[in-house]
């Protein structure tokens, strides 16, 4: 008998019935148009965050020392987004086979709205408005914020739900009005 830890596994030589044999992936143009938009999106976030790491931009760029954190922020929500993507279309070109155009505009604005929410997750944290760490904004260490625009961009609407009750908080929304009419 043989003992290898992949005994368990079905033979190539015999047909599975409850596995039909599988076929090449043909995708249409729209999953093939997704798929290489994001991946170009992915490379051109790659180039960019190289030269800003790197120095390669006009001097104006880093005058004020926020602005490389912001950029690179809001290129790691968008890699975060691009990601997210790339798994949909595996997910739902290939695995599950059921693509829908109708999302296809999601596959191309994802990325973008990703990319502004890694900003925003920078600003709110440095603004102290998203507490991480018990250490102060200012001292809370670069990959912080790094891994949060990741996060933020990864998982937008987890990330929305969290500004929202952010923004409850701050301005009071669903609370009950006090009962104080001063109608004449």
């Amino acid at each position: 008998m043989n003992s290898s830890p992949d005994n368990n596994l079905p033979d190539n030589n015999q047909e599975d019935s409850s596995n039909p044999p599988s076929k090449p992936w043909k995708g249409s143009w729209q999953q093939i148009l997704a798929l290489v938009y994001n991946v170009v999106l992915l490379l051109a976030v790659g180039a960019a965050a190289c030269a800003v790491l790197r120095h390669k931009l006009p001097c104006w760029f880093y005058a004020v020392d926020a602005v490389e954190e912001l950029v690179i922020c809001g290129l790691l929500g968008c890699t975060g987004g691009a990601i997210y993507c790339l798994m949909g279309v595996y997910k739902h070109a290939c695995r599950e086979n059921d693509w829908h155009d109708r999302w296809l505009p999601w596959y191309y604005i994802r990325p973008v709205v990703s990319l502004v929410l890694g900003i925003v997750s920078y600003i709110f944290l440095k603004a102290g408005l998203l507490v991480l760490t018990s250490a102060q904004p200012e001292q809370t260490n670069t990959f912080v914020f790094y891994a949060l625009a990741f996060f933020a961009g990864m998982s937008v609407e987890k990330f929305l739900a969290k500004l929202n009750e952010i923004a409850r908080t701050i301005f009071g929304i669903g609370k009950k009005p006090k009962n104080d009419d001063h109608r004449p």
